[in-house]
């Protein structure tokens, strides 16, 4: 394989795991055909634990664009990450090290 066709694979394989992981379109959002892309994307484990563990219990106060206040976990579950739970960082961890033992 030359460096040009390692390349365009490298930078195909982060723009499908980018769109899939749930970050720029949301799980309820997908089409159902495509939702088992959503579960198969490592990177939507990496995400969902870190921003899970990062706003948990934040209580900074945030004003959203429609001007309404709340706090930063609020904001992060239930307007921007509907579908991500903070009592799944284990199983993020668990898939994470599954992910990685398959592909060593």
């Amino acid at each position: 394989m030359s460096l040009c066709s390692f390349v365009v694979l490298v930078g195909l394989t982060n723009t499908v795991l980018g769109l899939f992981c749930g970050f720029l379109i949301g799980q309820e959002n997908f089409p159902t055909f495509w939702l088992f892309m959503y579960w198969l994307d490592p990177l939507h484990y990496a995400l969902e634990g870190m921003i899970m563990t990062q706003f948990h219990e934040d209580t900074t106060p945030i004003r959203t664009m429609d001007g309404s206040i709340m706090t930063a976990e609020d904001y992060i579950q239930h307007v921007q990450f509907p579908s991500w739970e903070y009592a799944n960082v284990g199983f993020d961890v668990l898939a994470l090290c599954l992910f990685t033992a398959v592909a060593l």
